[in-house]
C-alpha cells in the first residue's frame, strides 16, 4: 500500500502543534527521571518522553492502523525494518537537556516504506516549530515552504535515529545509511 502523502502531511500538521504545546507545558514542571539501564546512568527517560510517545503512537494507530511502529521508550511492533510501512519515533531527542531545563531538544518522526525513508518531521522545541517533508525536494517549516538552494542536489532533513542501536548490528548498519532523509 503506497502512502497517501496528503494524509501524512495532515498528520504532521495536526500532531505537531499538540506535541509542541504539551512539551511547552511539561517543560515548566519538574520531572522524575527513570534510568532505562541501571548499569548505564546516561540513558534515561522522563514521564514527558513517555506521554509524548503515547500521543504520537495513538495518532499513528488511529490514522494508519496497518503500519508498523518502532519507538524509543516503550513500543515496538516491528518485524524486519525493510518490510511494509514503518514509523520511527523518538519522542524527546535530547532528554538530558529537557530534564535539565535546557531548551535544546527535538521530537523526531520518520516514515519508511519498504526500507526507504519517505517522510519526516522534526519538532524543534527551542523555536516552537516543526520542520517536515513528504518528498519532491520540498521542506516546510510549519505551513511555509522553505526556499532551497538549487545548486544542492536534493534537500535533506537530518533525523537522529540513534535509538535504532537497540537492533542488531546488521540492522543498524543498514538503517544508519538513511540518517539523512532525501526529500
Amino acid at each position: 500500500m503506497k502512502t497517501s502523502l496528503k494524509e501524512v502531511s495532515r498528520f504532521f500538521h495536526e500532531v505537531s502543534p499538540k506535541i509542541l504545546n504539551f512539551v511547552a507545558l511539561s517543560f515548566k514542571k519538574s520531572h522524575t527521571i527513570k534510568y532505562k539501564d541501571h548499569e548505564i546512568d546516561i540513558d534515561f527517560v522522563t514521564e514527558a518522553d513517555v506521554e509524548v510517545e503515547n500521543i504520537i503512537l495513538g495518532e499513528i494507530k488511529s490514522r494508519f492502523p496497518k503500519d508498523q511502529i518502532i519507538a524509543e521508550e516503550n513500543f515496538s511492533d516491528t518485524k524486519p525494518i525493510d518490510k511494509g510501512r514503518l514509523w520511527i519515533v523518538d519522542p524527546i531527542c535530547g532528554t538530558a537537556n529537557f530534564a535539565k531545563k535546557i531548551k535544546l531538544f527535538a521530537t523526531n518522526i520518520v516514515l519508511a516504506e519498504q526500507g526507504v525513508f519517505v517522510a519526516s518531521c522534526v519538532m524543534d522545541h527551542s523555536q516552537n516549530e516543526y520542520i517536515w517533508s513528504i518528498g519532491d525536494n520540498a521542506v516546510f517549516i510549519n505551513q511555509n515552504k522553505v526556499k532551497t538552494d538549487k545548486t544542492t542536489p536534493g534537500v535533506k532533513i537530518e533525523v537522529d535515529l540513534s535509538m535504532l542501536t537497540k537492533n542488531s548490528t546488521k540492522e543498524i548498519k543498514k538503517n544508519m545509511r538513511g540518517l539523512f532523509i532525501a526529500c
